[in-house]
C-alpha cells in the first residue's frame, strides 16, 4: 500500500518509499563515522562522506576576499552599538570569566512578546545564517562535508528536548524514560509571501543499513555510502507535528518494515507499537518554514544511558555512546549540552563523553528544571561556581532554563504563556537575590541570543575554509572537465577535424624539419648507434701462433719444503730443463689471444649491452691456412686463391643481418610509444570511444604493413651483400694495405713475446718485460735469427683484404640503411596516414561519425555528475560572494 501525505490533516495518496534528491533536502549534515576524534579542525563530516581529511584554506582568493569584507560587516552587526542583537549593558566579571571568548553579551530577561519565538534568532545574523543552509541545500558534501551547526546532548530525560522545544516553539514527543531513539534534524527557514503560515516536511534520511549479523560502522548497522530520502508527511498545523514524529521514529525502529506503513499509523496503536531495534542512527529531517524564522538547524540525539531493562539490549549502551561521540567530535558543531540542575555533574554521563571528545570549548551548558533544586544552598553554591567559571568550566558557559511541567503541557499552555512563567519563576529567591549577578543567564530568551551570536560568530570563523574549499574543488572539477571534449553538432566535420589534429601530431614527430620532436631525436641517437654497431662488430683475429702453449714454471713438491733460503731449491719447465729462478719472480702468466688487429680497438661495453651485441667474425690462422692450402689450384705451396679471399670477405659480413635485426627493433619501440603518445595527446579526451579504438588500430596497422616492408627490405639488402664480394670502390688496395701492415706488425710482436717466453723458461732472469719485448720486436733479423720466417705470413697478409673489405661494405650500406629509413617509412608514413584514417574511418557518414564520437555510459555519467557539481559549487561561489554589506 503505497503511503500517505498528511497535510492539513487529511491524508492524500503519497509517494512510496523511493530516492529522492536531497538538493532541496539537507540544511546541514549529521557528522560521519568516518570524522577523525583526534582533536583535528579538520574532520569529516556527513553521514554519506567517508573521505577524510580536508582542502587547505584558501585566503587569496577574490571570494576570500569579499569574505573578509562581510565578515567584518558581520562582526559590527553582531555588536551592540551598530544595531545589531540586542543586547544588555555591559556584562557582569562573572560573565566574562565564564565566557573565554568575551564575546558573547547577555541580556537581562525580557517579558516575551507577542512575536512567534523563533524570529528572536533573526537578527542582522539571518543573512549569515542563510547562505551556510543554501550551502548545504547545494549537498556538496565532498567540498564541504560539514557546516556550522547545534548538537543538543546530554543524559536520558535530562531535558533536552525540551530545550529545542523553547527555542523552536514545536513540540517533540515526550514519553517517561527515553522518548528520543533516533537523531532528529530540526531546520527552521522563513517562507515566503503567499505560503502557508507555518508548514513542515518530515523526511527519513536512510543512511545505514540494519544487518544483525555485521558488526558494520555502529553495531549492527553498514553504512551504505548514499543517504536515501523517504518523504514521510507535509504538514501546516503545529498540533499535527507530535503524533508526525512519533510515527517517523517508529518507521526506523522497524527496519523490516516498509516505512510507508506507518505514515497513517493509528494513534492509538502509537504508544503501544513494538519496534525491532531501540536506536537507530538514521535521521528524521524536520523541516519547518514560516514567516520571519531565523535558518538554524538542530541535531537533538538520543539521551545517554547507562543500562537496558534486558540483558540481550547491553550492546545499546555502546551503540548510543557512540552516537553521541561522532557528533560531538564534529569540529564544526556547537554542542548544547543540557543538565538537570538538581544532579551531580559526577554523575553525567553525558558529560563524560563530552569531555572524553575534548569538546568543552565548544560546547553551552544549560541546567534544566531548576524547581527541583527547592533552595537547597549545596546546590545554589555549586550553581554559582558553575556560572563562575570555577566548576565544570565550559567555553561558552552555563544557561539555566525552566519548562514547563508535564500537567502543564498537558493543559495547553502556550509558547508566550510559558516564557511569562518563566520570567516569574526567575523573579524569585534564589535566582532574584543569591544568584541575581547571573540573571543575564537565565531563561530561554537569554538562551536563544547567545546561540545565535556564537552560531554567527562560528560561521565568521569558518567562512574563508569554506570559500577556499569551494573554490579549489571548483577548479579541480574545471581541470577534469577539460579533460572531455566538447559536444559537436556536425559529427562528420568533429572528426575530421580530430583526424587532422592527430594527422599533425604524428607528421610533427617524423618530420625532419620539425623542432624539439622526440621521436626524430630518437631516430637520431639510433643511426648513431647504429653505426657504433658496425664499427663493434668488425672482424677479429687469433694472431697467437696455432698450438703454441706458453711455458709454465713449476717447483718440485719435495724442494717446497726446505726453506726459502735454500740454495738447492730448483725449478723445473715444462720442457723439463731445470733452471734456478729469481725467488723474487713470479712465473710468467699465459698471454691470451688478441681479439682484434689493434689493441687500442679493444671495447670497453657494459654486460648487460654485449649480451646485445653481435658476434663479429673472427678469423684463426690455422683455419685460414687450411682453406688456402685446399684451395682449387693450389698446386704452388704459399699461393693466394682470390675464391678463398672472397669467402673471408663474405664471413666478415656476417653479424650484419644481427644488428639489422637490433637496430629495426629499436625503431619499433620507438615509433610505437610515439604513436601512443600522439594518440592521447589528439584524442586523449575520447578514451572510451570507437573514435580512439579505430585510430589507434589505423595507426598501428599502417606501421605494422611499412615495418614488414623494412625488414623484408634490410634483409634483402643484407643477402644481397653477402653472396659474393664485390667492391668497385678503388680504395680497397690502400685500406688493405693499411689493414695488412698493421696485422703483420702485431702478429711480428706476438711472436716475439713467445719466443722470449720459452728463452725465459730456459735461463734465470726475466726477458717478457714490455720493454724487451718491444725493443727485440724493433731489432732487424733477431726474430728470423731465433725461429725463422714465419710460417702463417701469407695468411696474415691475406687477412687485409676482409678487414678492408668490411670497413667499405659497412660503411655504404648505413647510409643505405639509414636513407631507407627516412625514406619509405618515415616518409612513407608521413604520406599515407591521413587518407588511411579517412578511408579507414568512414570519415564522411555521419551515421558512423555519430558512433565514433559517442562516448560510454559510465564516462558520460562522469561528465553529468562534474557538470552537476560545478554548477553547485558555482552557485556556492555567487552566495559567497553575495554576502551584503550588512552595517546597520
Amino acid at each position: 500500500m503505497a503511503p500517505i501525505k498528511h497535510e492539513q490533516g487529511q491524508p492524500k495518496p503519497g509517494p512510496s518509499r523511493t530516492k529522492r534528491s536531497r538538493d532541496n533536502l539537507i540544511p546541514i549534515r549529521a557528522p560521519s563515522v568516518a570524522s577523525n576524534a583526534n582533536g583535528s579542525d579538520e574532520s569529516t563530516i556527513g553521514p554519506t562522506v567517508t573521505t577524510t581529511g580536508a582542502g587547505p584554506r584558501v585566503h587569496s582568493s577574490t571570494a576570500a576576499q569579499d569574505i573578509s569584507h562581510a565578515t567584518e560587516a558581520l562582526n559590527t552587526a553582531t555588536h551592540p552599538s551598530s544595531g545589531g542583537i540586542a543586547t544588555a549593558s555591559t556584562p557582569s566579571p562573572a560573565t566574562m570569566r565564564n565566557d573565554p571568548d568575551h564575546d558573547v553579551e547577555m541580556t537581562g530577561e525580557p517579558r516575551a512578546t507577542s512575536e512567534d519565538a523563533m524570529e528572536a534568532l533573526g537578527g542582522k545574523s539571518r543573512q549569515l545564517i542563510q547562505v551556510i543552509r543554501k550551502l548545504a541545500n547545494l549537498n556538496i558534501d565532498a567540498t564541504l562535508p560539514s557546516l556550522p551547526k547545534i548538537v543538543v546532548v546530554g543524559d536520558q530525560s535530562a531535558g533536552k528536548s525540551s530545550l529545542v522545544e523553547g527555542i523552536c516553539d514545536i513540540t517533540l514527543p515526550r514519553d517517561q524514560g527515553t522518548c528520543t531513539r533516533v537523531p532528529i534534524q530540526i531546520t527552521t527557514t522563513a517562507s515566503n509571501s503567499g505560503e502557508p503560515r507555518w508548514r513542515a516536511e518530515v523526511h527519513l534520511l536512510f543512511s545505514f543499513s540494519y544487518r544483525p549479523k555485521e558488526k558494520g560502522t555502529y553495531n549492527k548497522w553498514v553504512e551504505i555510502g548514499k543517504t536515501e530520502a523517504f518523504h514521510f508527511a507535509t504538514i501546516f498545523d503545529k498540533t499535527d507535528l507530535d503524533v508526525t514524529l512519533r510515527r517517523a521514529q517508529l518507521a526506523l525502529l522497524n527496519p523490516h518494515q516498509d516505512p510507508g506503513s506507518f505514515v497513517n499509523l493509528d494513534v492509538a496503536k502509537i504508544p503501544g507499537h513494538a519496534f525491532k531495534i531501540g536506536f537507530s542512527p538514521n535521521v528524521i529531517s524536520l523541516e519547518i518554514a514560516a514567516p520571519n524564522l531565523p535558518e538554524l538547524s538542530f541535531f537533538d540525539l538520543p539521551g545517554a544511558i547507562n543500562d537496558t531493562p534486558n540483558a540481550e539490549d547491553r550492546y545499546l549502551i555502546k551503540f548510543v555512546e557512540k552516537l553521541l561521540n561522532v557528533y560531538m567530535d564534529d569540529k564544526k558543531a556547537l554542542i548544547l549540552f543540557a543538565c538537570p540542575a538538581h544532579q551531580d555533574m559526577e554523575l553525567s554521563t553525558a558529560n563524560r563523553y563530552l569531555r572524553e571528545c575534548k569538546a568543552e570549548r565548544r560546547a553551552t551548558g544549560v541546567l534544566t528544571k531548576p524547581d527541583l533544586m527547592e533552595n537547597n544552598s549545596f546546590r545554589v553554591g555549586t550553581v554559582k561556581k558553575m556560572f563562575e567559571g570555577s566548576l565544570y568550566p565550559l567555553g561558552h558557559g552555563w544557561f539555566m532554563a525552566k519548562q514547563l511541567s508535564q500537567d502543564a503541557i498537558q493543559d495547553g499552555v502556550e509558547h508566550e504563556q510559558a516564557r511569562e512563567l518563566e520570567h516569574q519563576f526567575f523573579n524569585s529567591s534564589p535566582w532574584c537575590d543569591k544568584l541575581g549577578a547571573y540573571a543575564d543567564r537565565f531563561g530561554i530568551h537569554n538562551l536563544r541570543t547567545a546561540l545565535s551570536q556564537k552560531l554567527t560568530q562560528h560561521i565568521l570563523n569558518d567562512l574563508p575554509e569554506i570559500v577556499g574549499r569551494v573554490e579549489a574543488r571548483l577548479a579541480e572539477v574545471r581541470e577534469k572537465l577539460a579533460g572531455f571534449p566538447e559536444p559537436s553538432a556536425d559529427p562528420v566535420i568533429a572528426v575530421i577535424q580530430e583526424l587532422q589534429k592527430l594527422k599533425e601530431n604524428v607528421c610533427s614527430e617524423l618530420s625532419a624539419e620539425s623542432d624539439g620532436g622526440k621521436f626524430r631525436t630518437q631516430h637520431r641517437a639510433m643511426l648513431r648507434a647504429m653505426r657504433d654497431e658496425f664499427q663493434a662488430a668488425r672482424p677479429t683475429v687469433d694472431l697467437n701462433t696455432p698450438g703454441y702453449q706458453s711455458p709454465v714454471v713449476t717447483l718440485d713438491s719435495s724442494e717446497e719444503e726446505e726453506d726459502e733460503e735454500s740454495p738447492t731449491k730448483r725449478a723445473k719447465t715444462n720442457a723439463g730443463t731445470a733452471a734456478t729462478p729469481n725467488r723474487q719472480r713470479t712465473p710468467a702468466a699465459h698471454t691470451p689471444a688478441l681479439r682484434t688487429p689493434n689493441s687500442q680497438r679493444q671495447r670497453k661495453t657494459p654486460v648487460a649491452q654485449l649480451a646485445q651485441t653481435p658476434t663479429p667474425a673472427e678469423f684463426k690462422l690455422d683455419q685460414v691456412k687450411a682453406q688456402y692450402d685446399s684451395a682449387s689450384g693450389a698446386d704452388i705451396t704459399g699461393g693466394k686463391s682470390t675464391v678463398v679471399t672472397g669467402k673471408l670477405c663474405v664471413q666478415a659480413l656476417s653479424p650484419f643481418r644481427a644488428i639489422a635485426d637490433t637496430i629495426l627493433s629499436r625503431v619499433e619501440a620507438a615509433f610505437r610509444e610515439m604513436l601512443g603518445s600522439a594518440l592521447q595527446k589528439s584524442l586523449g579526451s575520447r578514451p572510451q570511444t570507437l573514435l580512439y579504438q579505430s585510430a589507434s588500430e589505423t595507426l598501428l596497422g599502417l606501421f605494422t604493413e611499412l615495418m614488414a616492408r623494412q625488414r623484408q627490405s634490410f634483409h634483402h639488402r643484407i643477402t644481397m651483400e653477402s653472396r659474393r664480394a664485390i667492391s668497385l670502390d678503388t680504395s680497397i688496395v690502400s685500406k688493405e694495405a693499411c689493414h695488412s701492415g698493421t696485422l703483420i706488425a702485431e702478429r711480428r710482436e706476438i711472436r716475439t713475446k713467445e719466443q722470449l717466453q720459452i728463452l725465459e723458461s730456459r735461463q734465470n732472469k726475466t726477458l717478457t718485460t714490455p720493454e724487451n719485448i718491444k725493443k727485440r720486436t724493433a731489432e732487424a733479423g733477431w726474430l728470423e735469427d731465433q725461429v725463422g720466417h714465419d710460417p702463417y705470413h701469407r695468411e696474415v697478409e691475406a687477412l687485409g683484404r676482409p678487414f678492408a673489405f668490411y670497413e667499405i661494405v659497412s660503411t655504404q650500406l648505413l647510409d643505405t640503411l639509414a636513407r631507407q629509413l627516412d625514406y619509405e617509412l618515415l616518409y612513407a608514413y608521413e604520406q599515407q596516414l591521413h587518407p588511411r584514417l579517412l578511408q579507414d574511418l568512414n570519415a564522411t557518414d555521419k551515421a558512423h561519425c555519430t558512433a565514433l564520437l559517442a562516448e560510454d555510459r559510465k564516462r558520460e555519467a562522469e561528465r553529468a555528475d562534474l557538470e552537476v557539481e560545478k554548477g553547485k559549487l558555482e552557485m556556492a561561489l555567487v552566495e559567497l560572494r553575495g554576502l551584503p554589506d550588512v552595517h546597520g
